[in-house]
């Protein structure tokens, strides 16, 4: 072998580790997009419950006539 042909041959083994180093970087960056398109998916989950929540406390609050009596099937007697 040549150097000639073992400088190319070091360049190609190099080239192949920077591929594989971007292609790892990559994939981590797409992991990290889809965890966080996941939490903002569920965190507006969690406001609409937290919304809806309130809206119902608010509404026993204000009208508690509302509520509903004893259907006669509750254990705590």
């Amino acid at each position: 072998m040549t150097w000639l042909q073992i400088l190319r041959l070091v360049l190609q083994v190099a080239a192949r580790l920077a591929q594989l180093a971007r292609n790892k970087r990559l994939m981590d960056v797409g992991q990290a997009h889809a965890v966080a398109a996941s939490l903002t998916e569920q965190q507006g989950r969690v406001a609409h419950a937290i919304s809806l929540r309130r809206k119902i406390l608010r509404s026993q609050r204000d009208f508690p006539d509302r509520i509903r009596d004893d259907d006669g099937y509750r254990r705590e007697k």
